[in-house]
């Protein structure tokens, strides 16, 4: 990246001074570099926080050659990192989760923040193999780097005793895509129809996440090689992430398969399902011709997009597209793209032509006669999604006109009636009256499926998010719940709400912040017993949950979208910009209350088990969103959201919970790349309650927050009818509206767009 591509991206929206600017910049900090440039651009608020996230997309995946850092290195550079730290010693390893091509994936606790994750080793025979140790080191870097709410996040490279590699990523409780086909056919046998966790909607919704992380990839010029329904997990919120990045490589790394030296023929046992590993590299059911035939140095996005291709097939038929009686059977068939007709598991499954069309495309033979993208068999996905002509199967005249005709109804009635009328003295005329607006239908469905794609790629950008914090949450009450088993924890520091207005006994860094607009601390949790409760009577959950606040703190600087590296920057931003979160806490049967940032000035009567959003998670055993509320700080508005803390045998010892300001989050993601035409953006609670909108709005000076509900009830109509759609309202002396609404999943709210027809379609 240079300062040109920065120019590229921002376009018109350069600042006009952008080479002054960088002139000056690196004449007062010659140490400096570009990533700092940008950064300090947008705390000048010469560029926005759209604008960042272009620019960090230029950001190119770099990987360590092995050749150039050799083990040894590695295990003198990370020791010269934690020299306390005795390598492999951070994690308690609590079973084996499975086996993959190169390596043994463990169940593992890392003891310094009290949290479960997924430890994958490189198998000990598979490490002698210096192609293979390359692979495995690429794998860590290149997943590392693709920062995605889709792609799983990896935590840390570790170097094991013995000297071979190993790597900590994020623990996903759930189910394999392939878990939920599987599911899906044994509901069939037991004739039954799907339910909404094994939907087509929902199958479809997970895929397009699957897109959208690939499409993410392939633009930081990386490629899977091995998507399949078993490398995409299904979290407990319904989260996506694509797993397995084993045999990932850069498009222009022409080396990364060279020094592997195993030959490894394809399974007749499994019929191609495991990853192979050799001249041919993946699995060979979902592989594109390109990749079956080895020409891996010739692969680019369009080879995943043919795997996409197959895993769509399979989510229509819940059947693999291809069957074969052997491996070579398989492989000359996944070389011809010889899919199989869609003949689907039950008879009751019915596959539209458009989605047939969607498939063949993505698994067209040859790459070029695929979709350009990723990015676009998405698009093309969605536009089908929302009823219009896709890309895979253009509507000849009688579907052009048959697709009007429906979307119109009442208009072409009217206007047939008017036709039959006329039509014995105006017939030429109407005729071309009918061409041309035919053609301007055309050219208005071509800007409406471009307007409504944006929309639902926005969507599910805003539900990811949601999802996101979710999972923060979880990870606060995982580290919890292992907190609370601890037999012999480790003294910590331990500060009571009497403790924080005694100068001698409250924490060092105890200060004013202007964010809080009151004393906080940032390097220290505080408690508060509840009512009647005396520390002698928790004095082991104070000394386990002690131990918490580097849980909080790592939750807090994962909150923004572009997460921060140290403490340091958590400090400066909790005295200023802020982040996402705002509070969290834990409150336990026991009477305990644990929150972060630490404060004082709790009122003897505050008993966290009679708070509103203890009260939420009783009986409960997933996240809960809870009622957005008034800040009485100033902060705004604020959303929480809960989760019981379970004990092995099942029972709730306690609640965690996190608090959003809202209103800055949520304005920063609700707005699309293209805001010219639109009007008005709203998040709605499940009520149709307007909660947040782009355009502000006034505040009643109330303490209790007043939500407003959407004034178009037509639309609230449809929205507890559908999950998505649009509609045209007509205004007096006012531009006729296009309201676009999408459901979020996550939450039960919808992202509700209003846009000026007039303007939409020129």
């Amino acid at each position: 990246m240079n300062l040109q591509d920065i120019k590229t991206v921002l376009g018109d929206r350069a600042p006009d001074s952008l080479d002054s600017l960088y002139q000056s910049y690196f004449h007062d900090f010659p140490q400096a570099n570009l990533d700092q440039f940008v950064a300090w651009l947008y705390s000048e608020k010469k560029i926005d926080s759209k604008a960042l996230q272009e620019i960090h997309l230029l950001e190119p995946i770099e990987v360590t050659h092995i050749d150039l850092l050799s083990q040894s290195q590695l295990l003198e550079q990370q020791m010269g990192e934690r020299p306390n730290l005795k390598l492999s010693e951070q994690y308690d390893f609590l079973g084996l989760l499975g086996q993959g091509a190169m390596g043994l994936v463990h169940k593992a606790k890392d003891k310094n923040l009290q949290r479960t994750i997924a430890y994958k080793q490189l198998l000990q025979e598979m490490a002698q193999n210096r192609g293979l140790l390359r692979r495995f080191l690429n794998e860590v870097q290149i997943t590392a780097q693709l920062d995605h709410p889709n792609i799983v996040p990896i935590y840390n490279l570790d170097i094991r005793p013995d000297g071979s590699l190993a790597y900590a990523m994020k623990m996903v409780k759930g189910k394999t895509l392939k878990d939920l086909i599987k599911e899906s056919q044994e509901l069939y046998k037991a004739g039954k129809l799907p339910d909404d966790e094994h939907s087509l909607e929902t199958l479809l919704d997970h895929f397009l996440k699957v897109c959208d992380a690939m499409a993410y990839a392939h633009s930081k010029q990386v490629i899977h090689r091995d998507l399949k329904p078993a490398n995409i997990m299904i979290g407990e919120y319904k989260e996506v992430y694509v797993m397995d990045w084993g045999i990932a490589k850069l498009f222009q790394d022409q080396d990364a398969d060279d020094q592997i030296e195993l030959k490894q023929a394809i399974s007749d046992d499994l019929l191609g399902e495991q990853t192979q590993i050799g001249q041919i590299v993946g699995t060979p059911r979902y592989m594109s011709p390109q990749q079956a035939a080895g020409k891996n140095k010739e692969l680019d996005g369009r080879s995943d997009q043919f795997a996409l291709g197959l895993i769509l097939y399979e989510l229509l038929t819940l059947l693999p597209a291809f069957k074969a009686t052997g491996a070579m059977d398989l492989l000359k068939k996944v070389l011809k793209a010889e899919i199989e007709d869609f003949t689907p598991f039950d008879p009751h499954i019915k596959i539209p032509v458009e989605l047939k069309a969607i498939v063949h495309k993505a698994t067209a033979k040859k790459s070029k006669d695929r979709y350009a993208s990723t990015d676009a068999l998405a698009q093309d996905l969605r536009r089908y999604l929302h009823g219009e002509e896709t890309e895979a199967r253009p509507d000849n005249q009688l579907r052009k006109t048959l697709r009007t005709l429906q979307k119109h109804r009442n208009r072409v009635a009217a206007g047939v009636m008017l036709f039959l009328a006329l039509s014995s003295t105006i017939t030429l005329a109407a005729t071309w009256s009918s061409q041309h607006a035919l053609q301007i239908s055309r050219q208005r469905e071509a800007h409406l499926s471009k307007h409504l794609t944006e929309i639902a790629r926005k969507t599910q950008q805003i539900d990811s998010e949601f999802l996101r914090m979710q999972g923060l949450l979880a990870k606060l009450v995982s580290a919890t719940e292992s907190s609370l088993n601890l037999q012999n924890p480790q003294a910590q520091a331990i500060f009571l709400n009497d403790d924080f207005s005694d100068p001698k006994r409250r924490p060092r860094d105890f200060h004013f912040s202007p964010l809080y607009q009151r004393e906080i601390s940032i390097d220290q949790a505080g408690f508060k017993l509840a009512p009647g409760v005396s520390a002698s009577a928790v004095k082991r959950p104070l000394k386990q949950l002690a131990g918490l606040t580097p849980v909080f703190q790592e939750v807090f600087m994962q909150s923004p979208q572009k997460p921060l590296s140290s403490l340091a920057q958590l400090r400066k931003a909790l005295d200023q910009q802020g982040v996402p979160l705002i509070w969290s806490y834990i409150g336990l049967e026991a009477g305990l209350h644990f929150s972060y940032p630490g404060k004082g000035g709790y009122k003897p009567s505050y008993d966290p088990r009679q708070r509103p959003w203890y009260k939420q998670a009783l009986g409960k055993t997933q996240a809960l969103w809870g009622e957005p509320y008034l800040d009485a700080s100033g902060q705004g508005i604020l959303l929480p959201c809960v989760q019981p803390i379970l004990l092995p045998s099942g029972k709730m010892a306690g609640v965690a919970g996190i608090e959003m300001v809202l209103e800055t989050w949520a304005r920063q993601l609700l707005a699309l790349p293209d805001m010219k035409t639109i009007e008005n953006i709203y998040l709605l609670n499940q009520a149709g309650e307007i909660v947040v909108q782009t355009q502000k709005s006034e505040q009643s000076k109330s303490e209790k927050l007043q939500l407003s509900t959407y004034p178009h009830p037509e639309v609230l109509s449809e929205l507890k009818q559908h999950p998505f759609g649009h509609l045209e309202l007509k205004r007096k002396d006012q531009p006729t509206l296009l309201i676009a609404f999408n459901r979020l999943d996550s939450i039960g709210w919808s992202y509700v767009v209003e846009a000026r027809a007039s303007e939409l379609y020129p």
